[in-house]
């Protein structure tokens, strides 16, 4: 109602109460939906996003070794190169991990991820019973007008231990509170950051200068990198 108005208010119309703004909304009998999800991508399969993904996903199963490039209607021939093993170095699933990306809000109080709590009648000992009776003590968390969210990459991967295969979870990583930016609208901040110090004065741009006898440089022999330590 209070956006109807400001908009007759600005046009110069007169305002109008609630009850008439309801009215006309019932009379128009307008169909209500729900607002859907809709995921990052294209539906459509002949998007340049869509074949990307497609051809990534080939030839992972080549270097998995996972599929017989000869003998499958997804390898047309001739076969490209990028699709064959000889031109692809092989991965196997040890050499792998997977991430996946966790946002939760951050609760006080009960830690459960429902807002429903299921209790059963217990006796005296603590045991369910049909006999028993459910405990009064409710648990409560605090709503907090803006919640804030944990945001977490946690990953997984199959090592081999002792000749077999185990699984692992590997160290969280945790950007909570960090603003997450593309790659594109990263890029003009690296190439402004480039210009500013290649503009710099010898004076200002603070290299230090260094006075130790040895000095390491790309084209040195591995056994240098290992064993050279500084002054």
């Amino acid at each position: 109602m209070d956006a109807i108005n400001e908009y007759r208010d600005s046009v110069g119309k007169d305002l109008v109460r609630g009850g008439c703004i309801y009215g006309l909304h019932t009379r128009l009998n307008p169909s209500v939906f729900n607002v859907q999800k809709r995921k990052t991508g294209s539906r459509d399969i002949t998007s340049p996003w869509a074949q990307a993904r497609y051809n990534w996903v080939r030839q992972l199963l080549v270097r998995f070794q996972a599929i017989d490039v000869t003998n499958s209607i997804h390898f047309p021939y001739p076969l490209q190169p990028c699709y064959q093993l000889h031109y692809l170095s092989p991965v196997s699933l040890n050499q792998v991990a997977f991430w996946d990306e966790h946002h939760k809000k951050c609760t006080i109080g009960f830690l459960g991820s429902s807002n429903k709590v299921t209790m059963y009648p217990r006796d005296s000992h603590g045991n369910a019973s049909p006999y028993g009776e459910c405990s009064t003590n409710i648990p409560t968390k605090l709503h907090v007008k803006y919640a804030n969210e944990i945001r977490l990459s946690l990953g997984v991967a199959v090592i081999e231990r002792d000749g077999v295969e185990v699984g692992v979870r590997l160290p969280v990583f945790s950007y909570t509170g960090c603003l997450l930016v593309t790659k594109k609208s990263l890029e003009p901040y690296i190439a402004s950051e480039i210009v500013r110090v290649r503009g710099l004065t010898r004076a200002s741009k603070g290299w230090v200068v260094d006075n130790r006898e040895g000095r390491l440089f790309g084209s040195e022999s591995v056994d240098n990198l290992l064993y050279w330590k500084s002054d």
